[in-house]
């Protein structure tokens, strides 16, 4: 894989993680009964998110690995879609 495909996804997965705690007080922080901070940590210490993000990292792993893997072997874009 190149060296900006891995930079794309290392980007990806920081705002996927940097992005929960603002978004989560953003949407459940305010109202009647707001959701406190520490309730958004618990959610980020909890397993299923890291299954989510997981998930999120591997799509984009696979979106930038399969058309870099198959533009190396010199076929190009066309004919991997079968455009041509």
């Amino acid at each position: 894989m190149k060296r900006w495909a891995l930079i794309t996804i290392m980007l990806y997965l920081l705002l996927l993680v940097g992005a929960t705690l603002p978004l989560h007080q953003a949407c459940f922080g305010w109202g009647e009964k707001p959701m406190k901070v520490a309730e958004a940590l618990a959610m980020m210490r909890h397993g299923s998110y890291w299954i989510w993000i997981g998930a999120a990292v591997l799509g984009q792993i696979l979106l930038l690995a399969v058309p870099v893997a198959v533009a190396e072997r010199g076929r190009g874009a066309d004919a991997a879609c079968g455009c041509r």
